[in-house]
């Protein structure tokens, strides 16, 4: 599940000077050309937490985690991390993926990539039931991308309810299970993500449920009371 605000309606920006299609490109020209693409793409969109972050900061995140954390060096991997959001969320096809990246980092984003055709709850069931079939790139950055997601469930949370969030905490846990065995490391990582969210929640649902126990009889009493003269002793 991704966190977005609606896709651009006007066609990204280009660069006059892009080399042929099909052209070979160093390792780090093919990592950064694909976060321009994404930058373009995601130009005009913004996460849906409270701080309405540049949706280009999620797939940052998520490319820059598998190399801090899971030590990937492969550039596809890298690329496709970057670019993992734009067949689903943008304007861009699998079709414009292959001619400016290749069908390899094309196929890898479209695995990860939920068909918005669908109802919601099919594409939750979806993730769920294709995890174990994805490639070892693709499970990677859907690991990662779960992540991303599950700690801006505390750090930068939408505006849903906490049940929402809990439940979205509680998938994530599922599609990361039938993944299997990617990477130790980043797996630890999402367990202490997750873990860290669901006591936020916990937090976050006894303020709440403090604050609804002081109904409107209770506050109109309270407030008597304080405006009551205290006895002489």
């Amino acid at each position: 599940m991704t966190f977005r605000s609606q896709p651009p309606k006007h066609p990204p920006m280009t660069d006059k000077n892009d080399a042929p299609p099909g052209a070979a490109l160093p390792p780090l020209a093919l990592v950064m050309r694909a976060a321009l693409f994404a930058a373009e793409h995601h130009v005009d969109q913004r996460r849906k937490g409270a701080r309405q972050a540049p949706y280009i900061n999620h797939p940052i995140d998520v490319a820059e985690r598998l190399v801090r954390i899971a030590r990937v060096t492969d550039e596809a991997t890298l690329a496709a991390a970057l670019l993992h959001d734009t067949i689903e969320d943008t304007s861009a096809t699998g079709a414009d993926l292959t001619q400016h990246f290749g069908a390899a980092i094309a196929a890898i984003v479209a695995e990860v990539s939920d068909d918005d055709s669908l109802p919601s709850r099919a594409r939750k069931a979806l993730q769920i039931e294709r995890a174990p079939q994805l490639s070892p790139p693709a499970k990677l950055i859907r690991l990662s991308d779960k992540i991303s997601n599950v700690r801006e469930m505390e750090i930068n949370p939408p505006h849903w309810p906490v049940e929402r969030k809990r439940r979205y905490v509680a998938w994530a846990r599922k599609v990361v299970a039938a993944l299997g065995p990617v990477n130790p490391a980043l797996e630890h990582r999402f367990e202490d993500v997750a873990a860290a969210t669901e006591k936020a929640l916990d937090a976050l649902e006894a303020d709440e449920t403090q604050a609804g126990a002081a109904t409107p009889d209770t506050l109109t009493r309270a407030k008597a009371l304080a405006s009551t003269p205290p006895r002489q002793a």
